[in-house]
């Protein structure tokens, strides 16, 4: 059974087990700075928002991102969208961002973004597939194995 539901600092050490089940492949944003002290650091912010995804009960993925406020509208930036090595292409970070737009109304958001780097083709196809708009090109955002590598912006209306 597939559970989502939003995590709390409360379920930190559920999500510090999970990353180091999945270590190997959570490098990828250990590498851009997402090592477990800073994904408690984003718990503990006021305005954290981060859902996780279950199967039976077990935290099989996760996004976290934190909602900002512009005007009377508040938007979501998403930083990590992370689904366990075993449990890709089965729609599941589709559900989470399904999860946040059927719930846009009670969490009160009304536009996404998110930024990825340009060399991530899977992430952007996935990001375009879910009707995500590119907006912009930060030159140079992320470095990755010594070599600058721009961000992709992207953004969806809810």
């Amino acid at each position: 059974m597939i559970n989502i539901r939003l995590l709390k600092l409360s379920d930190y050490k559920n999500i510090s087990n999970f990353i180091q089940l999945e270590n190997n492949d959570f490098n990828y944003f250990k590498k851009l700075g997402w090592a477990e002290k800073q994904i408690r650091i984003q718990l503990e912010k006021k305005n954290s928002f981060s859902v996780g995804i279950y199967k039976n009960k077990s935290l099989i993925g996760f996004l976290m991102g934190e909602k900002i406020n512009f005007d009377e509208q508040t938007s979501l930036e998403i930083y990590i969208i992370y689904i366990s090595k075993n449990n890709r292409r089965q729609k599941y970070a589709t559900k989470l961002l399904e999860f946040i737009e059927k719930n846009k109304k009670d969490m009160m958001i009304s536009k996404i973004y998110l930024e990825v780097a340009e060399n991530n083709i899977s992430a952007i196809d996935f990001y375009k597939k879910n009707e995500f708009v590119f907006s912009n090109l930060r030159h140079n955002y992320y470095i990755q194995e010594s070599k600058n590598i721009s961000a992709q912006c992207y953004y969806k209306n809810l």
